[in-house]
């Protein structure tokens, strides 16, 4: 994701000082480090370490209007990432309490932050997480109904033989998806799923305004569905569970995304819903046409990320410049 960062310095603190917590360092150290985690994508932890900032920047009676404003800012951009409209719009109205001057320019966020947090400042309470479109949606297509899409098309089949062969009235016709908006899984490895749910915008999608180095305007936005079939992590073990998700074209990866952090134990069976936006590129030059996409839970130990399982699916985005 592209953004106009703050400036960054870093004072360091005499020998006699009194308490870190709330020495200008300190507290320009935290809010860059939430600032860095919505740059990586890492909007779970993003939150919890602007949330800490905030609180430095409010203690002691000494308040920093300008950093307190960046700081909401960033987290309501956080909570646009996970795809939570209601308190990404709470974010921004705070960051507005502090700098009611502070503004959006295009391209400094990604079109949907730029959308929410206009919509905040100007009173606005429909929804705007998605993009306005004089296109009327084709029945089934788009949101939930691509995992429908997904998951159905073998049923669909099934059910239109059921019924040929009964004496009931003939079937009512489906309408045939378009391939290109289509999300097929493909190969899965480990002990356990994950399904795609949704994405904003829909498979097949052409995104455009892509520059030419793949930072673009809109970013693409996706949820998950992560069910393992044993028992992964431990809720002593303090280590760190988290969705990565891939978009590649053909062998070579052009756009990544690391979801929110997981609880430390998910058990057999259980499903737990995720929410990734694919901001950092790997050099892929638009015009560029992705073709499959990879998920993987890891368990972050140590330092380093071991794999637990995973799943790959075939799909289609194209990003012009």
């Amino acid at each position: 994701m592209r953004v106009t960062p703050l400036i960054a310095f870093f004072l360091v603190a005499p020998a006699n000082a009194e308490s870190p917590q709330g020495s200008p360092a300190t507290r320009e150290a935290s809010l860059q480090s939430g600032i860095r985690q919505v740059d990586d994508g890492d909007f779970q932890g993003a939150i919890l370490t602007l949330d800490q900032a905030i609180q430095t920047l409010t203690a002691g009676g000494i308040v920093s209007p300008k950093e307190l404003a960046q700081a909401h800012l960033y987290k309501g951009v956080a909570f646009v990432g996970l795809l939570q409209e209601g308190q990404a719009k709470s974010s921004f109205r705070q960051a507005l309490l502090y700098d009611s001057e502070l503004r959006l320019a295009k391209g400094q966020f990604p079109d949907r932050v730029v959308r929410v947090f206009e919509a905040t400042r100007k009173g606005e309470t429909k929804s705007v997480m998605k993009r306005p479109s004089s296109v009327p949606r084709k029945a089934g297509i788009g949101g939930v109904g691509i995992a429908a899409i997904v998951g159905g098309v073998l049923a669909l089949g099934g059910v239109a033989a059921a019924a040929a062969g009964g004496s009931g009235p003939p079937p009512t016709p489906q309408p045939t998806p378009d391939p290109s908006r289509l999300v097929t899984p493909t190969a899965t490895s480990g002990p356990g799923q994950i399904l795609f749910v949704n994405a904003d915008p829909a498979p097949g999608s052409v995104i455009s305004g892509c520059g030419a180095d793949l930072y673009c305007p809109q970013t693409v936005g996706m949820n998950f569905d992560v069910r393992p079939t044993v028992d992964i992590g431990s809720a002593n073990s303090g280590r760190d569970l988290y969705l990565a998700a891939f978009l590649y074209s053909g062998t070579r990866l052009c756009l990544s995304a690391r979801g929110n952090s997981l609880p430390f134990l998910l058990p057999a069976g259980q499903t737990q819903r995720v929410g990734v936006a694919f901001f950092t590129d790997h050099g892929c030059v638009p015009p560029v046409s992705v073709d499959g996409m990879v998920a993987a839970l890891y368990e972050s130990v140590g330092g380093s990320s071991l794999l637990q399982f995973r799943q790959d699916w075939r799909l289609t985005f194209a990003f012009n410049p």
